[in-house]
């Protein structure tokens, strides 16, 4: 993603939590928005999310909020 993101990135464990609340938020926001898309886009508030904590936690929780949201959105926003 980003090669210096250890010279801007915030550093500690917090990170992580602020990626499950952005994997969180985004399952809600899809959640929410369900009637309207139906199984159109999936992943598409997951990847935002993703895009977001990459650019200002740094790469390992985007990765996070990735290994969070493919499953879920797979399982939830995808029909059989």
């Amino acid at each position: 993603m980003l090669n210096n993101a250890r010279s801007w990135a915030p550093r500690g464990p917090w990170r992580y939590a602020v990626a499950l609340v952005a994997a969180l938020a985004a399952f809600g926001a899809r959640e929410l928005m369900h009637p309207v898309l139906e199984a159109h886009m999936p992943a598409l508030f997951f990847t935002i999310a993703a895009v977001l904590v990459g650019f200002f936690m740094g790469i390992g929780p985007a990765i996070l909020v990735v290994a969070i949201g493919v499953p879920v959105a797979d399982y939830f926003f995808v029909p059989p």
